[in-house]
């Protein structure tokens, strides 16, 4: 029949109504051309065949043809879900995060299967992979690796599936919110042919990084794009006289002579990658750089000011972490895009008061007592 073309079904019918609205009764019969069978029996044909689909070319009955499906992403609250479909090859996108956990992933039928390796375990392909039919047999060489290298915490996470790993169901990947890493990460997964050599659809998956925290007074630094929205604030006083920074594997302490400069406070649009230079001893008298303590396990610092050095007057200093310049964990693309931001913690050191106030020689109250009736007295006399 060769290549037909989508026909509308409502302009036969249009063309029936049109010679019928001339002719009724018994007269149809006499006065209808004889090309008005072949008008009905055309509009009958197309009506039959507009539910069926000539060398992949549809039929519409009413107005444009219906599109087919796309391969999309779509979010829903806690999930993100990545559908892949057969007529489309395409490179989606998707984001694990603090409030959206879970990733599914569904490709579309028998003739396709799961990259890499079918999904199991761990499974994920590196975020530089060009293509999935390069990332196989999940080791470094072939693009594939653990997607725990890229996440922190002790719990491991892998993909679960309601069918067997043989089957095609939908695979899932939840990652705790303790688990999430400390800068933005990347990786890739998607659906292959069941040959394995021809891509149906890829899917690259941002891990979103962690917020920076504070629990009492040990602040937790991370270093995504959404990690830093404000400052951490900190207080310190005789009774509560310590904090602790934690930059972590994937930061370095700042200002990097943190024993001897600090950052001012007295700029809200600076933060402590803005070289600085405050001298403590302008600010706390009886600074000692003793006072600071390293955190060698996990990357920090510790300032602990004696109760008996507190200042007269209140003091404030900033320091943070940033990310280092160039991180080996795991396998992060260089999306300039991909920005890392900067911890910044301000810290209060409370005054004591002023000395002086407190030291002022205090008149006796014997003293006072008896001044005031001398006062009295004399009044009375004045006006006798």
């Amino acid at each position: 029949m060769g290549q037909m073309r989508a026909y509308d079904a409502t302009t036969a019918y249009s063309s029936v109504a049109r010679h019928g609205s001339q002719v009724s009764g018994s007269a149809l019969h006499r006065k209808v051309p004889t090309r008005w069978p072949l008008s009905l029996f055309s509009a009958l044909l197309v009506h039959l065949l507009a539910s069926l689909e000539i060398e992949g070319v549809p039929f519409c009955l009413v107005g444009e043809c219906a599109q087919p499906a796309q391969p999309d992403c779509t979010e829903t609250p806690g999930k993100t879900t990545c559908r892949c479909v057969d007529n489309a090859a395409k490179s989606l996108s998707a984001t694990i995060s603090e409030t959206r956990k879970t990733l599914e992933l569904q490709c579309p039928d028998s003739a396709t299967k799961y990259a890499p390796d079918g999904l199991k375990g761990a499974n994920v392909c590196a975020a530089s992979t060009q293509k999935l039919t390069e990332c196989h047999n999940c080791n470094p060489e072939d693009k594939c690796m653990d997607v725990n290298e890229l996440l922190s915490g002790t719990e491991k996470v892998k993909w679960k599936s309601e069918t067997p790993d043989s089957g095609n169901g939908p695979r899932t990947l939840t990652v705790p919110k303790d688990n999430l890493p400390y800068v933005d990460q990347q990786f890739k997964v998607g659906c292959l042919d069941t040959s394995g050599e021809t891509e149906k659809c890829s899917v690259t998956v941002e891990l979103e990084a962690r917020k920076t925290s504070r629990t009492n007074n040990t602040v937790t630094c991370a270093y995504g794009k959404e990690s830093n929205e404000a400052h951490e604030t900190i207080t310190l006083n005789p009774a509560n006289n310590s904090f602790t920074l934690l930059c972590g594997t994937d930061g370095e302490v700042l200002p990097k002579n943190y024993q001897a400069n600090y950052c001012p406070v007295d700029d809200a649009q600076k933060d402590v990658s803005t070289p600085c230079g405050g001298d403590y001893k302008s600010i706390l008298p009886e600074y000692g750089s003793t006072w600071w303590s390293p955190e060698t396990v996990k990357g920090g610092v510790t300032l602990a000011i004696p109760t008996e050095k507190f200042p007269e007057q209140t003091a404030k200093i900033r320091v943070g972490c940033l990310a280092r310049a160039a991180l080996t964990r795991g396998d992060t693309t260089q999306d300039p895009e991909q920005k890392t931001t900067v911890c910044n913690v301000d810290v209060t050191i409370e005054g004591t008061g002023s000395p002086s106030a407190s030291a002022s020689p205090l008149v006796p109250t014997e003293v006072v007592a008896g001044l005031s009736v001398i006062v009295w007295s004399g009044a009375l006399a004045s006006h006798a």
